[in-house]
């Protein structure tokens, strides 16, 4: 074995299967919530990237929660709210 492959194996320079997952799972969240904005991107620039960040807040909360169901109320709930008060 060659002393960098050596030193590399044995000094955690490789990540760890958590740290990927981490990794993966945070890549996972920005990408549907970007996906979610562009959904709305019907409502222009500034709408969609506000709602992308909402997207990303409906899907901590779905991780939160092991369910989309409370993301589906909160979005129902917000489209309600808009369309009551004119948002």
């Amino acid at each position: 074995m060659r002393p960098v492959a050596r030193s590399c194996k044995h000094s955690n320079a490789v990540p760890s299967a958590g740290l990927w997952r981490a990794v993966l799972a945070l890549l996972a969240l920005l990408m549907q919530g970007a996906l979610f904005g562009i959904a709305h991107g019907y409502q222009g620039v500034r709408a969609t990237v506000a709602i992308a960040f909402y997207g990303v807040l409906f899907g901590l909360l779905a991780i939160r929660r092991g369910s989309l169901r409370p993301g589906m109320i909160a979005h129902g709930s917000t489209d309600i709210l808009a369309g009551v008060f004119g948002i």
